[in-house]
């Protein structure tokens, strides 16, 4: 029985079973979050520091002082939900500091 389902599984060329791991998002849209990172990096380092102690891991991280701004404005503060339908910009740009 083993031997039919190994004869019978599809075979994947090796750079599709054995390619890297990434984070979210960037395996389907690498370039597309590259560009916001990098476009957005300068404000990523300034809202670094208001995570408290947060601030020191995500300064040398843009990507996840991004992300934290992204979480922050859309689970954390009062009217979260209803800036879902909103572009990332206005997201990132209304939000005030960190508690």
């Amino acid at each position: 029985m083993a031997a039919l389902l190994l004869t019978c599984a599809p075979i994947l060329p090796r750079e599709i079973v054995s390619r890297p791991k990434l984070p979210a998002g960037t395996a389907t849209a690498p370039s597309m979050v590259n560009e916001v990172v990098e476009e957005t990096k300068p404000h990523a380092i300034e809202w670094a520091e208001e995570y408290g102690i947060l601030a020191q891991m995500l300064r040398g991280r843009p990507d996840m002082a991004l992300g934290t701004r992204i979480f922050y404005g859309l689970h954390v503060t009062e009217g979260g939900a209803s800036r879902a339908s909103k572009d990332l910009k206005a997201v990132l740009d209304e939000l005030g500091p960190w508690p």
